[in-house]
Protein backbone atom coordinates (compact mmCIF):
# COMPACT_ATOMS: atom_id res chain seq x y z
CA UNK A 1 0.00 0.00 0.00
CA UNK A 2 1.66 3.00 -0.97
CA UNK A 3 2.02 6.00 1.58
CA UNK A 4 -0.08 8.78 2.11
CA UNK A 5 1.85 11.99 1.92
CA UNK A 6 0.14 14.90 3.34
CA UNK A 7 0.53 18.69 1.21
CA UNK A 8 -0.50 21.90 1.59
CA UNK A 9 -3.53 23.52 -0.24
CA UNK A 10 -1.44 25.53 -2.59
CA UNK A 11 0.21 22.17 -4.00
CA UNK A 12 -3.11 20.69 -4.59
CA UNK A 13 -4.15 20.74 -7.95
CA UNK A 14 -7.23 23.79 -8.52
CA UNK A 15 -9.55 21.13 -10.04
CA UNK A 16 -10.45 17.39 -8.72
CA UNK A 17 -12.82 14.51 -10.06
CA UNK A 18 -14.45 12.24 -8.28
CA UNK A 19 -17.18 9.84 -9.69
CA UNK A 20 -19.64 7.78 -7.79
CA UNK A 21 -23.42 5.80 -8.31
CA UNK A 22 -25.42 8.22 -8.43
CA UNK A 23 -27.91 6.59 -5.85
CA UNK A 24 -24.79 6.47 -3.20
CA UNK A 25 -24.28 10.10 -4.33
CA UNK A 26 -27.99 10.74 -3.04
CA UNK A 27 -27.40 8.20 0.09
CA UNK A 28 -24.22 10.16 1.12
CA UNK A 29 -25.15 13.88 0.38
CA UNK A 30 -27.09 15.27 3.67
CA UNK A 31 -29.98 17.91 3.47
CA UNK A 32 -27.96 20.96 3.13
CA UNK A 33 -26.05 19.83 -0.12
CA UNK A 34 -23.10 18.57 1.80
CA UNK A 35 -21.46 15.05 0.24
CA UNK A 36 -19.20 12.51 2.16
CA UNK A 37 -18.25 8.98 1.39
CA UNK A 38 -15.36 8.85 4.14
CA UNK A 39 -15.78 5.69 5.94
CA UNK A 40 -18.30 4.07 3.63
CA UNK A 41 -18.56 0.75 2.97
CA UNK A 42 -20.48 0.85 0.00
CA UNK A 43 -18.10 3.63 -1.68
CA UNK A 44 -14.51 3.91 -1.33
CA UNK A 45 -13.28 0.97 0.91
CA UNK A 46 -14.02 2.65 3.76
CA UNK A 47 -11.23 4.94 3.53
CA UNK A 48 -11.25 8.09 6.03
CA UNK A 49 -11.12 10.16 2.77
CA UNK A 50 -12.38 11.01 -0.75
CA UNK A 51 -10.65 9.02 -3.50
CA UNK A 52 -9.85 11.82 -6.57
CA UNK A 53 -8.19 12.29 -9.71
CA UNK A 54 -6.24 15.36 -11.17
CA UNK A 55 -7.61 14.85 -15.02
CA UNK A 56 -10.78 12.90 -16.74
CA UNK A 57 -8.03 11.46 -18.11
CA UNK A 58 -6.66 9.65 -15.18
CA UNK A 59 -10.58 8.71 -13.77
CA UNK A 60 -11.27 7.34 -17.51
CA UNK A 61 -8.36 5.21 -18.04
CA UNK A 62 -6.82 4.07 -14.15
CA UNK A 63 -10.30 4.06 -12.27
CA UNK A 64 -13.54 3.83 -14.21
CA UNK A 65 -12.64 0.58 -15.68
CA UNK A 66 -13.39 -0.95 -12.35
CA UNK A 67 -17.31 -0.32 -12.49
CA UNK A 68 -17.20 -0.81 -16.45
CA UNK A 69 -19.33 -4.14 -15.26
CA UNK A 70 -22.03 -2.27 -13.09
CA UNK A 71 -25.30 -2.48 -14.91
CA UNK A 72 -25.54 -0.39 -17.67
CA UNK A 73 -28.84 0.58 -16.23
CA UNK A 74 -26.84 2.04 -13.14
CA UNK A 75 -26.48 5.87 -13.36
CA UNK A 76 -23.19 7.19 -12.46
CA UNK A 77 -22.63 11.05 -11.38
CA UNK A 78 -19.17 12.94 -12.10
CA UNK A 79 -17.90 15.38 -9.20
CA UNK A 80 -15.75 18.27 -10.36
CA UNK A 81 -14.49 20.04 -7.21
CA UNK A 82 -13.04 23.15 -6.60
CA UNK A 83 -10.55 22.96 -4.31
CA UNK A 84 -10.02 26.70 -3.14
CA UNK A 85 -13.68 26.31 -1.86
CA UNK A 86 -12.33 23.10 0.87
CA UNK A 87 -10.99 23.44 4.11
CA UNK A 88 -9.83 20.28 4.58
CA UNK A 89 -6.20 18.07 4.88
CA UNK A 90 -4.59 16.47 1.23
CA UNK A 91 -2.68 13.99 1.09
CA UNK A 92 -2.02 11.61 -2.05
CA UNK A 93 -0.65 7.96 -2.67
CA UNK A 94 1.39 7.36 -5.68
CA UNK A 95 0.11 4.47 -7.73
CA UNK A 96 1.93 3.62 -11.00
CA UNK A 97 3.62 6.56 -11.23
CA UNK A 98 0.49 8.78 -10.79
CA UNK A 99 -0.70 11.32 -7.98
CA UNK A 100 -3.91 10.32 -6.65
CA UNK A 101 -4.94 13.00 -3.97
CA UNK A 102 -7.28 12.28 -1.24
CA UNK A 103 -9.79 14.88 0.61
CA UNK A 104 -10.30 14.31 4.34
CA UNK A 105 -13.28 16.10 5.03
CA UNK A 106 -16.20 16.45 3.09
CA UNK A 107 -17.49 18.54 0.25
CA UNK A 108 -19.79 21.24 0.84
CA UNK A 109 -22.36 22.29 -2.03
CA UNK A 110 -20.51 25.53 -3.15
CA UNK A 111 -17.46 22.65 -3.51
CA UNK A 112 -18.21 20.81 -6.09
CA UNK A 113 -20.56 20.83 -9.41
CA UNK A 114 -22.69 17.69 -10.81
CA UNK A 115 -22.69 15.62 -14.14
CA UNK A 116 -23.92 12.72 -15.21
CA UNK A 117 -21.35 10.61 -16.17
CA UNK A 118 -22.32 9.40 -19.41
CA UNK A 119 -21.59 5.39 -20.57
CA UNK A 120 -21.15 3.40 -23.77
CA UNK A 121 -22.83 0.34 -24.85
CA UNK A 122 -19.94 -1.76 -23.33
CA UNK A 123 -19.98 -0.36 -20.12
CA UNK A 124 -17.07 2.03 -20.22
CA UNK A 125 -17.52 5.69 -19.02
CA UNK A 126 -17.22 8.37 -22.04
CA UNK A 127 -15.05 10.83 -19.88
CA UNK A 128 -13.43 13.75 -21.68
Amino acid sequence: MPEEIQVKKNQVPEVLYHMVPNDLFLKFTQKDGTYNCRNQNEWGHASPFIHTTTTLQILKNRVAGNWKDYPLDKKFVLLTIDVSKLDSKFTFAEYNGIKYFHIWGSLPPESFSVSEADRNPDGSFALS
